[in-house]
């Protein structure tokens, strides 16, 4: 799958003119996530004493898993005058950070093992906040007012980060 990149574009009604647009493709999330689906799809209907049952649950199965990839296919990120709106997939899932609770933002490196798709850390271990995230490492992390931090994974993080920053210094 491709990336797709279009820095300034057309706003939705209201919204001012984009500062940053930029949609990242899941690659190998939606290649795992896919192949264990229909793993799990063919075990679940080979297990079945059934065969009708059998089949009912896997399709079943597989209907859960291309529910999965719709939601959870692509990472698009909006910078607008008003906020850093992100939305996963089909627009199932959004987010809209407003960039007046925004104090300052850094490119950051993920450990591999954080995974990805929509997850809070609160284990001493990891950064404390949310992870916004489809695929790769790298990623731009937020301080927010209220002290909490959010990471958005991104393959553009140097990019992200200097319209951020330039939105900020406008504000």
């Amino acid at each position: 799958m491709s990336t797709v990149s279009a820095h300034h574009g057309k706003p939705e009604a209201g919204r001012g003119v984009y500062h940053y647009r930029h949609s990242q493709n899941a690659r190998w999330t939606f290649w795992g996530i896919l192949l264990i689906g229909l793993a799990t799809a063919g075990f679940v209907g080979y297990s079945m004493p059934d065969p009708v049952t059998g089949l009912a649950l896997g399709l079943l199965t597989l209907a859960l898993v291309a529910l999965i990839l719709l939601v959870l296919f692509r990472l698009t990120v909006t910078l607008d005058d008003e906020a850093i709106r992100l939305s996963f997939g089909i627009g199932i899932i959004r987010k809209a950070i407003p960039l007046e609770s925004v104090i300052s933002c850094k490119t950051v490196r993920n450990r591999a093992w954080w995974g990805w798709g929509i997850k809070m850390f609160f284990d001493g271990i990891s950064p404390a906040g949310w992870l916004y995230n489809v695929d790769g490492l790298n990623a731009v992390e937020l301080e927010m007012k209220n002290g909490s931090r959010l990471r958005i994974g991104t393959d553009e993080p140097d990019e992200l980060q200097a319209a951020i920053l330039r939105c900020l210094d406008q504000a």
